[in-house]
């Protein structure tokens, strides 16, 4: 049976769908890796409570100390910050992605004699 144009046009379009959802799991992915990088930047962050320092240096070492925590706690509200914007991104980028699923799922039921292969759920 030879193919008409308009199911020639529809596997192609079948082809773009499938590869436009690619991309944008790449993206979903791509965007969540970038959350859990500042989750471990904001873990870092975090120091053992309360050691005491003794000696003659131990006024020098809690003056570092408390450097260190002010320090870390602006740090932290600039990662928090930009985990923020992240979550948001990554928000966006799952929408996109089930959106694009969505398509190339409907498209291929509408192509006749395409192997379908079920696909998960970005989210």
């Amino acid at each position: 049976m030879k193919s008409t144009p308009d199911r020639t046009r529809l596997k192609n379009l079948h082809q773009l769908s499938r590869m436009k959802s690619d991309l944008a799991l790449a993206a979903l992915t791509a965007a969540r890796l970038e959350c859990e990088k500042t989750t471990d930047q904001l873990a870092g962050l975090n120091c053992p409570p309360g050691i005491r320092f003794e000696g003659d240096d131990a006024a020098a070492m809690e003056q570092q100390r408390l450097l260190y925590r002010s320090w870390a706690e602006r740090r932290r509200i600039a990662l928090n910050g930009l985990l923020a914007r992240q979550k948001a991104e990554a928000a966006e980028r799952l929408t996109e992605a089930r959106e694009a699923f969505g398509k190339a799922d409907v498209i291929g039921k509408l192509c006749p004699g395409s192997v379908r292969k079920p696909r998960p759920d970005p989210g």
